[in-house]
């Protein structure tokens, strides 16, 4: 349930993003490298998402996808010919990012699980129908 909603998450802003086109003018490209000094990032396929990869030995969210890297930080997504940037914004993600399990995203924030003795939340009780009150 949680990766569903974290995967919902990522479709709305990527929905976002897309509805928004004028206003990503104003997202800047950004000359950030992704990449902590001295380490290599060791490419990994990414289930479910044909042709893309990612470094699960880095701490940030870089995708590899057809010669293109692809960072996705504070809410936008930018793309790079190097992993080391510079990054230019994304307008509309490739059509296999919306395949990437949201677990695969490590700055996302998760909802934490519920801590070991203490009750999940009860649903919502469902309203009485008409007249049986």
């Amino acid at each position: 349930m949680r990766r569903f909603i974290i995967f919902i998450a990522f479709l709305l802003v990527a929905a976002l993003v897309g509805s928004f086109t004028p206003l990503l003018s104003q997202a800047q490209d950004i000359r950030i490298n992704p990449m902590p000094p001295k380490v290599l990032p060791q490419w990994t396929k990414v289930q479910g998402a044909p042709g893309v990869y990612y470094a699960p030995n880095i701490p940030t969210d870089v995708f590899r996808y057809q010669k293109t890297y692809y960072f996705f930080w504070e809410g936008y997504l930018y793309k790079s010919k190097s992993a080391k940037g510079p990054w230019k914004t994304v307008s509309r993600p490739p059509d296999v990012f919306y395949k990437i399990d949201p677990a695969y995203f490590k700055t996302v924030k998760q909802e934490a699980p519920p801590s070991p003795g203490v009750p999940a939340p009860a649903p919502p009780a469902a309203p009485a129908p008409p007249g049986s009150q």
